[in-house]
């Protein structure tokens, strides 16, 4: 009986820490992805309007990559804001709505990825030149959130689309 329960203990920690290796591994494939575009992505947002066309793709691709192979993972949240922020320096405003909307969608419950998303919306809205749809973004947002630094910058871009 001893032995038996033994094994099967055994047998338990063994599956367990397989699953962890396993586990870790992925997610630490992730990170260490993100880790590497991330750098790319520094320099492009230093000056976008050089950044090689190849570099660009890559950045765009990798952080594709982070959120279709890795979708349950921490690093595939930070890529997807990053990739709607990629798409806002880089002009590409469409892609950067469709982005923030599928963050609000799929991490809604969470207050601060749907606040970051949401400001980010009204930021492209302004680049656009829609600044009613923007301010009234800000001032939804400004009424929902708790964030104390985050109702300061709202107050600011409010003002300044007011004047």
């Amino acid at each position: 009986m001893k032995k038996t329960v033994l094994i099967l203990i055994s047998v338990l920690i063994v599956v367990f820490g397989v699953l962890a290796i396993f586990g870790s591994k992925s997610e630490n494939a992730a990170e260490r992805l993100l880790y590497r575009t991330m750098k790319d992505y520094q320099k492009i947002v230093r000056n976008p309007d050089v950044a090689p066309p190849k570099m660009l793709a890559g950045v765009e691709n990798s952080l594709q990559k982070i959120i279709e192979k890795y979708p349950q993972g921490k690093a595939a949240k930070i890529a997807q804001v990053k990739l709607a922020e990629f798409f806002l320096i880089n002009k590409k405003y469409d892609q950067a709505l469709a982005a923030l909307d599928e963050i609000i969608i799929k991490y809604g419950e969470d207050a601060a990825m749907a606040d970051k998303a949401q400001f980010l919306q009204a930021v492209v809205y302004e680049r656009q030149n829609q600044r009613e749809k923007a301010r009234e973004i800000y001032l939804n947002l400004k009424k929902r959130t708790t964030q104390p630094k985050l109702i300061e910058m709202l107050e600011a871009k409010i003002a300044a689309l007011e004047k």
